[in-house]
């Protein structure tokens, strides 16, 4: 009885052959006819919402934030909706799936760019930009950056910027935004590329970048200037650039495979989680393959035999189509003679030594420079671990958590239509993953054996990261791991659609399709963005990240920048002392620098002994009081420092410097006044 398959139109029919150990071939059905490109059409459709958005910014800066907010959720809802129409279409063409792919990214990225395109200023973006202007001030590869004292030992993005502006001599956020451009297309192809070759398909692959681009995280953080973001790209690059180094009669270790090992170095010395989650699929990956090649010891010791090759490059018996590659392939699988079973396993032999020369590579370097950053590394991720788990722990134990869900830290509350699409995006996705599962578990929608597992139970994680936003340590985590959590739910989820779509649909499912999955992205953005007012530009919020700035935060930076003596050390609030690190040339007092936590500073009413002790100890001379800050309770929970009182701070508390004659009021510019302390200091400072 001969079988029928669906053919991707962007896959030649003799490339669609059965796995072995069959030997039919198969009869494909007629492949739909190909439309014409209609990347001009989404091109416009982009190009209108980003310009619904722009207008959208400059409501929410002259006040009108509601008209502001319905008009920029419109335009963004228009960027995805019109992407999403090409990439599910059953009749687009490989080559504009890719395009529409980039449109996406980089209409996504242009959206958050927009926000402040002269200055990236969210605190992240802020702290990494303090580790720039100290390496390029003082010409040292590790700097120190008291705000994020891990960021000078990972410096793939700041070497990547500082490349930038010696080619191109632009003006230095012009050469930042480049870089966050390039890796934004280069995530994004590489997920594309990735997919389509599990799937064997295009079209999952054009799903896939939509399943990911609606992650929580892809909008904001996985945009932003931080050592996070270039990582994913050097992640995602390893992956393709070895598929390409075993894609071919031959695998051996050329062009493409000297390109992947930079990127294992890349990724090591760009971010750590980011590092060591690669390497550790390298591992598996490499594992895996040295499984498949030994059959008996597979058998042995795992009992799933050679089934273990969803990663194996695609075989002469035409288990896998042919993909783009730097290395074209030696001979056309379609049309080489099938090879025996010890040539099959020679080759996959060959395989698993390319990965797991990778692999090793990885796990050297990226051990060496975990031990080298050890000191710094354990204090800056082991609080942050414990908390998340304690809190979860907790919070599983007694039933609830320690936040109130859609509630910021200041007090104030989510609208209902937030709350009902942050839900909705949340159950849709926890249901859309039921038969994406399913599909690769029985119907085997990623290619392989057993290892296919392995980004099923990746996507399988995403309820927890759901769950875990009932307290406050394992909501940071869990924000965190949506990042690569969506690796797995694009791959499953693009599999599962991409299958569907490929039949022909009614226009009312192919509409709800494009509908829901809006919906879902938008509910996605929300939750990932924090609280509402964050998303648009507005005005000043107490311990609102870049809201929290302004005119006034710009001038004393600069005014500290020159008048003050470089690296002094200075005690001031969270944002405005992430503001002084990144272009005020002195060193704002943080715990986490192993100086002092200066909280009391500003709580306590009156200047207390262990407020002098504090004083010596970290060296202050200066201390900034920004007297906004007694607006209100501050967005994000923090006015100093973790750690600090949970009472609201007063004007009596910020104001008593100017009870002491012998501390100098030396800058006020209305908002905030900078008080000179040195003569707290001993003689000999």
């Amino acid at each position: 009885m001969t079988r029928e398959a669906v053919v991707d139109p962007s896959f030649r029919a003799r490339d669609v052959q059965p796995e072995r150990p069959a030997r039919k071939v198969l009869t494909p059905t007629s492949p739909p006819a190909l439309d014409r490109s209609l990347l001009g059409v989404v091109l416009g459709l982009a190009g209108l919402g980003l310009l619904m958005q722009g207008a959208g910014d400059a409501l929410a800066r002259s006040g009108h934030t509601s008209s502001a907010r319905l008009l920029f959720l419109s335009g963004i809802a228009l960027l995805f909706a019109a992407c999403a129409w090409r990439l599910t279409s059953r009749h687009a063409t490989r080559t504009e799936r890719l395009w529409v792919s980039v449109v996406l990214g980089l209409g996504l990225f242009a959206s958050y760019a927009m926000l402040q395109p002269l200055f990236l200023d969210s605190f992240d973006e802020l702290a990494h930009m303090g580790t720039l202007s100290h390496t390029f001030d003082s010409r040292a590869l590790f700097p120190s950056n008291s705000v994020l004292p891990v960021s000078p030992y990972y410096p793939g993005l700041e070497l990547a910027t500082a490349a930038t502006r010696w080619f191109t001599g632009l003006p230095l956020v012009i050469d930042q935004l480049i870089v966050l451009a390039a890796v934004r297309v280069v995530l994004v192809l590489g997920v594309f590329l990735v997919v389509e070759r599990a799937c064997h398909s295009s079209r999952a692959g054009g799903v896939a970048v939509l399943a990911y681009a609606a992650s929580p995280q892809f909008y904001g953080f996985d945009a932003q200037y931080a050592y996070e973001t270039i990582a994913l790209a050097f992640a995602v690059a390893i992956v393709y650039l070895l598929f390409a180094s075993i894609d071919t009669a031959r695998p051996r270790m050329g062009k493409s495979f000297a390109l992947a090992l930079g990127c294992v170095a890349a990724v090591v010395v760009s971010h750590h989680v980011t590092g060591w989650f690669t390497v550790g699929f390298l591992v598996v990956w490499a594992v895996a393959l040295f499984l498949s090649a030994h059959p008996r010891r597979s058998l042995a010791l795992t009992g799933w035999g050679p089934a273990l090759t969803l990663f194996a490059a695609p075989t002469a018996d035409g288990s896998a189509g042919p993909l783009p590659a730097l290395e074209p392939p030696a001979t056309d699988p379609a049309d080489a003679p099938s090879p025996s079973d010890g040539e099959l396993r020679d080759r996959r032999r060959a395989q698993a030594r390319i990965v797991g020369f990778a692999a090793a590579v990885g796990l050297v370097i990226g051990g060496a420079w975990t031990v080298y950053v050890s000191r710094i590394l354990a204090p800056y991720l082991g609080p942050i671990l414990a908390t998340a788990s304690a809190d979860l722990a907790e919070a599983l134990g007694t039933g609830h958590g320690d936040r109130t869900l859609f509630k910021s830290a200041a007090g104030g509350g989510s609208p209902k239509w937030e709350i009902a699409l942050i839900l909705a995006s949340a159950v849709v996705w926890c249901l859309v993953l039921v038969p994406s599962l399913f599909s690769v578990i029985f119907k085997r929608s990623v290619r392989g054996g057993a290892l296919r597992y392995l980004p099923a139970v990746i996507a399988a994680t995403y309820p927890i990261t759901v769950v875990a936003n009932i307290s406050a340590g394992s909501k940071l985590v869990a924000e965190r791991a949506t990042t690569f959590v969506f690796f797995g739910v694009a791959l499953v989820v693009g599999a599962w659609l991409g299958r569907r779509i490929a039949r022909d649909r009614r226009l009312l499912e192919r509409s709800a399709t494009i509908a829901v999955a809006t919906v879902v992205f938008l509910g996605s953005l929300l939750f990932g963005i924090g609280p509402l007012v964050s998303l648009l530009p507005g005005p000043y919020r107490v311990g609102g990240d870049n809201l929290s700035y302004g005119s006034p935060s710009l001038a004393l930076a600069h005014w500290a920048d020159s008048h003050l003596p470089a690296g002094s050390h200075v005690a001031a609030d969270k944002d405005n002392g992430v503001l002084l690190n990144a272009i005020g040339g002195v060193v704002p007092v943080t715990a986490e620098s192993g100086l002092v936590n200066p909280e009391l500073l500003f709580f306590d009413r009156r200047l207390s002994l262990y407020d002098i002790y504090l004083i010596r100890k970290a060296d202050i001379r200066y201390i900034v009081v920004d007297d906004r800050l007694a607006q209100g309770l501050p967005l994000y929970g923090v006015y100093i420092a973790d750690g600090e009182p949970s009472t609201r701070l007063t004007l009596s508390e910020l104001d008593k410097f100017n009870s002491y004659k012998f501390i100098k009021r030396i800058y006020d510019n209305g908002p905030i006044q900078v008080y000179d302390v040195t003569s707290l200091l001993p003689p000999s400072a």
